[in-house]
This record gives C-alpha cells, structure tokens and sequence, in this order.
C-alpha cells in the first residue's frame, strides 16, 4: 500500500484525510499498527475496523478510491505518450464525483482527485497534439466553466505522467460554448508546437480562430470573420 504522507493513509477500507485534521502519521509496522496524534492521542489502530471507527470519531475519514472499469471510460486517445517512439493508448475516466482518472497502457498517469475536474464540462472534446512541443504527446480538452467563459486545459506528458494546467479562458461572457465547431490540432504558427483551429458561429456568420502555443499556453493568433 502506498502512503502520501502528507495527505491521506488508507486504514483498511477507510481513507483517512490526514491533513485535514492536521494529523501526524507517526509509524506504520509490519504488524499493522497506526500511531497518529491528532492534537492529543487517540489510540492505537488494532484493526481495519478499530481504524475506522477512530477516523469516523475524528472527521477525518472519506470514502475509498474509486478503481476505474470499462463502464467508466469515457474517452480513448492515442499518441507517443511517453516520447520513445511508437503510440501508446491513454483512456480518460470519469470516476464520478468531479474526479478522473488517465491510464496510459494500463497505468496511472493522472488522477484529478475528487471535486477537482468535471469531465462534463469538456463535452467530451478532448485532443492530442505536440502542445508543449516537448516531442510528447499531450492531451488538451475544451472545458466549460459557465457563464459564457470557455478554456483549454491541458495534460502535459513527462513521459511518466500527466501534469494538468490551464492553457486560455475566454473570460466570462465572451464566448458561447454552443457556438464553437469542430476543433482542429496543428502547429499553424510553425513554431514547432501544436496549436489549435475552430469554427464559431457568430451572430451574423461562422469565424474562424486560430491559436498558436508557446509551449505553456495558448494565444490567439488569429480571428478570420
């Protein structure tokens, strides 16, 4: 069992947020013990049950992790991934509860957390492209925060894992998430990162809007009206 010792320690079938409680793990030993101290002592955990019942009294516990299943995918997208050559699959799940979770080959390379990310808001628009021009694959998605405001976030590849930031917002009450048309990847600035290309209907006619990367964000580089 892996341990975050800064944050949560699974007792059993009980998650325990630690930090949250401003908790301590103290030891773990092969025996099973738990020592925390959580501002005074509460005890010794005995059992996946003792545990359970002491992190219930102390607030400190929440639901165990989901485990991704076929059921859960929700998106299946292809790239050199890892930088090596060749092409590996990277499947999104949505785990429920604002949390998802991106498995390339098998493997966990990202795990939002719960409440963090809404795959919704993405209308499942999610491409690959050479975003940060690393010679990896990366993942971006549409995402919608309402109120008119539209982003691409991207899941930039170490070749080991996924790190997800914010790339461009329209801001609140500039773009309609409705009126946006399909969206092309490709390096259009040839500044050897790929960019992105949509239509959008306006009032009066369909634009277009061109958007180059400089390796860590999206900027537009052109409005064709």
């Amino acid at each position: 069992m892996r341990l975050n010792l800064t944050n949560r320690v699974l007792v059993g079938a009980t998650e325990c947020n630690l930090m949250k409680a401003k908790t301590v793990l103290r030891s773990i030993t092969t025996a099973g013990f738990v020592f925390l101290s959580i501002g005074f002592s509460l005890g010794v955990f005995q059992s996946p049950a003792n545990a359970k019942d002491l992190c219930e009294r102390a607030g400190i516990c929440a639901s165990p992790p989901e485990r991704p299943t076929k059921s859960s995918i929700v998106k299946r997208l292809s790239g050199n991934f890892r930088g090596t050559g060749g092409q590996q699959e990277a499947i999104i799940h949505d785990l429920g509860r604002n949390r998802i979770q991106i498995l390339v080959d098998g493997v966990v390379w990202f795990d939002s957390g719960d409440g963090e990310f809404n795959f919704s808001s993405t209308r499942g628009r999610c491409l690959t492209g050479l975003f940060s021009g690393s010679g990896r694959t990366d993942i971006t998605c549409l995402y919608d925060y309402g109120n008119s405001n539209v982003g691409f976030v991207v899941f930039t590849s170490n070749g080991r894992g996924f790190s997800l930031n914010p790339w461009w917002t329209s801001g609140a009450g500039n773009m309609n998430p409705d009126m946006i048309g399909e969206i092309v990847a490709g390096d259009f600035a040839r500044t050897g990162a790929t960019g992105l290309r949509f239509s959008y209907k306006y009032p009066e006619n369909t634009g277009y809007i061109t958007m180059a990367s400089n390796g860590s964000s999206f900027k537009v580089q052109k409005i064709d009206r």
